[in-house]
């Protein structure tokens, strides 16, 4: 259900559906990074498919990009970091399991969602990415959840922010539960 809230469908390991060539939270993404301006932004995406609609996207507007997720190596992981941090790319395109945990990324001053991990920690350890020591650069970060109202999103989002994992939300509310409209 969240694939497609961000606008695609598999279809096996190897076929996928968009549907449509502009998807709102990529356009919404593209969006924050024109009303930023100048600063720095990552983009968070819990699926390879969208990070790759990103990319994309990015590299059609002519916009200087790296990323990090889990197709990326150890040395280019690196690379990616060290330029994002010495200011010589503005956007970083990351998952927050590979991106999220243990890297120094003080130098964004913008956060934003498309899709979130199924576990609080992702959430949590990702969000810390940009509060390490430098970042007092920044009078404030700014974060973003990119959601399509009325579905399984505001749900996923609303047990991350309850401190919970979605598997024991599944479990203890039932999947029924996640995906039956009411309350938003």
């Amino acid at each position: 259900l969240q694939q497609i809230t961000s606008g695609f469908i598999t279809d096996g390991p190897d076929v996928l559906h968009w549907f449509t060539d502009k998807p709102p939270k990529v356009m919404e993404a593209m969006d924050i990074i024109e009303e930023g301006g100048d600063q720095s932004v990552i983009l968070w995406s819990n699926f390879r498919p969208e990070i790759a609609r990103l990319c994309e996207e990015l590299a059609y507007r002519g916009i200087n990009y790296v990323a990090i997720h889990g197709g990326i190596n150890e040395h280019d992981r690196i690379e990616a970091r060290t330029q994002f941090q010495d200011g010589s790319v503005h956007i970083m395109v990351a998952n927050q399991a590979a991106g999220g945990i243990g890297l120094d990324l003080w130098r964004a001053s913008i956060a934003a969602y498309l899709s979130n991990s199924f576990k609080t920690e992702d959430r949590v350890q990702s969000e810390d990415r940009c509060h390490r020591i430098g970042s007092e650069i920044h009078k404030s970060v700014s974060y973003y959840d990119i959601v399509v109202p009325g579905t399984v999103d505001v749900r996923i989002l609303r047990v991350i922010r309850n401190n919970r994992n979605l598997s024991d939300a599944i479990l203890s509310g039932g999947l029924r539960g996640m995906i039956t409209k009411g309350d938003e």
